[in-house]
């Protein structure tokens, strides 16, 4: 229940490869409790049209052999638990590997444009492009921060200047979540007055003046939707007031 309240990805898959290999643990014990009983059953099974003198001999040499037959028990239900265990664990891997790619790139086709070229004619010529291809649903864009485009520090400061934190600020396009790959939004709380997702928000009037955070700085820095924090640029030292429009708690990263 933690893992899932805390949304702990790491921890509930460690949760799930003990409770695996507790599993195949078991497993392995319970085929020795079992083994006498497969023995005849499958000894019956093959040679049920033989006299009574075969099955007897039978399965006196399973009773001269038991030692080994367990020793061989043992072995195979410890090689198809550990072949069990590899290809859980590598599929496990692979879902984990293909989720961070997904929450990293936030998109399955991303173009990267260095910091200092023609943004604006760029992105007029990917629209263009959009409008032309049949195949292009929609395009969205986020900006390089703030602290890379004008060469200074961008922290998050309390209006009594108690709590700063180091923070990258970004523009995004209006339609930046509803282009970006979903289930990796998630909102703790957020203005529901305007009825505009998040991103369309941020073109209104009052989200002129707002920013979309995480929840962690909620809780850091005591944040509300009516809370009013500063954006502090370092070293020249300019502060503006801001109001956290949306705190969600994950979202896709670019």
């Amino acid at each position: 229940p933690k893992a899932l309240l805390e949304q702990n990805l790491s921890l509930l898959l460690y949760i799930f490869l003990g409770l695996l290999i507790g599993m195949l643990l078991g497993l392995s014990t319970l085929s020795l409790n079992l083994e006498r009983g497969i023995e005849h059953l499958v000894a019956w099974s093959l040679l049920w049209w033989n006299g009574a003198s075969v099955r007897a001999m039978m399965h006196k040499n399973l009773i001269a052999h038991r030692l080994r037959n367990r020793k061989t028990t043992i072995m195979y239900s410890l090689s198809l638990a550990f072949i069990i265990f590899v290809v859980v664990t590598f599929a496990l891997q692979i879902v984990t590997f293909q989720f961070q790619e997904k929450q990293n790139k936030g998109t399955l086709l991303r173009l990267r444009c260095p910091k200092f070229s023609q943004s604006r004619s760029l992105l007029d010529s990917l629209k263009q492009m959009v409008e032309d291809e049949d195949k292009v649903l929609d395009m969205g864009w986020l900006s390089h921060s703030l602290a890379t485009v004008t060469g200074v520090e961008t922290y998050m400061t309390t209006v009594g200047k108690t709590v700063t934190v180091g923070q990258y600020v970004h523009a995004i396009s209006p339609n930046f979540f509803s282009v970006v790959l979903p289930g990796f939004l998630v909102l703790e709380e957020h203005v529901e007055e305007s009825g505009y997702p998040i991103d369309e928000q941020l073109y209104t009037s009052r989200g002129g003046q707002s920013a979309i955070i995480g929840s962690l700085f909620k809780k850091s820095m005591s944040l509300n939707l009516n809370s009013t924090f500063l954006l502090q640029l370092k070293p020249r030292q300019s502060d503006r007031d801001v109001d956290p429009n949306a705190p969600p708690q994950s979202s896709a990263f670019f």
